[in-house]
């Protein structure tokens, strides 16, 4: 056989085996069995159950790795007939003209996110908003400042915080050189309170440079939040502008 004639006989036999369309069908995620929903199959990681939308409702299991596994999402299924394997294209965008929310249902990876994944999320204090110290308005910020509300317990005794706000905290800004601190904490009755510390150099801008100038506790009931650093000029108070000092660790003992 000719070189010219086992080409023509490989191109001629992958043709036949070649899939010429793709057949797509309408379908949604997940299955009841016994009263109990599922998206995910269990044991076959990666597939999920999707009833089509067809007057069989045929469930079948479908390879995933486009879509979030909402329940009940529309999805668009796909067969490949060489393998005789459905997969799932990604979301059925025609059945709605909106999605609300602008959610993007995209698959599931936390675990690239995570500590030993490819794309480590590293969260700031500030990202934990329990008694969080908060610009006014955003990231905008304003004269004042937000507590975020929390429950904690102290003194034999469970405390509720509601969200909070200061009162103007600008009347502290230094009319000359140097900076100031500006103490928030909760005091024993739970109510957000401020507290002025004395000037220091306005080039102090790191945590472990400002540690000498915040002012103490009133007492041992007290807890502190976070403190604010004025220098002259300051026309609002931003995130650049507040520093977290809340003890996420042991703060009743």
């Amino acid at each position: 056989m000719t070189g010219h004639r086992r080409l023509s006989k490989s191109i001629g036999t992958f043709d036949k085996a070649k899939q010429d369309t793709t057949k797509e069908f309408p379908g949604i995620l997940g299955a009841t069995f016994k009263g109990k929903t599922l998206v995910n199959v269990p044991d076959r990681a990666g597939y999920v159950y999707v009833r089509l939308r067809s007057n069989t409702s045929e469930i079948l299991q479908a390879f995933n790795e486009t879509v979030s596994p909402v329940y009940g999402l529309p999805v668009t299924v796909v067969r490949d007939t060489n393998k005789n394997k459905y997969y799932i294209k990604g979301r059925d965008i025609g059945q709605y003209s909106t999605w609300g929310g602008g959610a993007s249902y995209q698959p599931r990876h936390a675990a690239q996110h995570g500590f030993s994944g490819g794309d480590i999320v590293w969260v700031s204090s500030q990202q934990f908003t329990p008694l969080c110290v908060t610009p006014a308005s955003g990231t905008s910020g304003g004269n004042y400042v937000n507590v975020y509300p929390y429950v904690y317990y102290l003194d034999g005794l469970w405390h509720y915080i509601p969200y909070q706000s200061t009162s103007s905290l600008l009347s502290n800004t230094p009319t000359g050189s140097g900076a100031i601190s500006i103490l928030v904490y909760i005091d024993a009755s739970g109510t957000v309170q401020t507290l002025a510390g004395s000037n220091f150099d306005e080039n102090y801008d790191t945590m472990q440079e400002m540690l000498p100038y915040i002012p103490s506790l009133p007492d041992s009931s007290c807890i502190p939040l976070g403190f604010i650093r004025l220098v002259s000029g300051t026309s609002f108070i931003g995130w650049n502008q507040i520093f977290d000092l809340r003890p996420f660790i042991n703060w009743w003992s």
